[in-house]
């Protein structure tokens, strides 16, 4: 993964990441670099696909695709979670910002376009259309 030299932000406050390694070692160079305080948030995981994880998709049984893919606003992967329940914790996380702040998000893809569907009002399908730029900062709706 790239690091965040060169990377341009905007006047920030404060980083939240994903404890995730891939977000958290951007969080801590982006901490060495520019001195801003890390906060690492459990609540900002990848949606959780339980036995699905690590797995290539061309791996994974048809018959549990497909029962998912059926129903995959409201059923879980296998030991998984579903979108409701990320949207739950994304929702509590972004409840608790300081609103006189100025926030970075360090995060997956699935916890940004959760983002998009709660706060620009996006429906899942649209949101899943929308590209998530990487290493591109982009305001967090909702927030200064």
């Amino acid at each position: 993964m790239g690091g965040p030299d060169g990377l341009e932000l905007p006047p920030v406050d404060r980083i939240w990441s994903s404890p995730s390694p891939r977000c958290a070692e951007l969080a801590a160079e982006l901490h060495e670099r520019d001195g801003l305080p890390v906060h690492l948030d459990e609540r900002l995981y990848e949606l959780d696909f339980g036995r699905w994880e690590g797995i290539p998709w061309a791996s994974i049984p048809e018959q549990e695709l497909e029962a998912w893919g059926e129903h995959w606003r409201t059923c879980a992967p296998p030991d998984g979670e579903t979108l409701p329940e990320l949207e739950a914790r994304v929702r509590a996380w972004h409840a608790e910002l300081a609103p006189e702040d100025r926030h970075l998000l360090v995060a997956h893809a699935g916890v940004v376009r959760c983002l998009w569907v709660q706060l620009e009002g996006l429906d899942w399908p649209r949101a899943l259309d929308r590209p998530v730029p990487h290493l591109t900062p982009f305001p967090i709706p909702g927030t200064r």
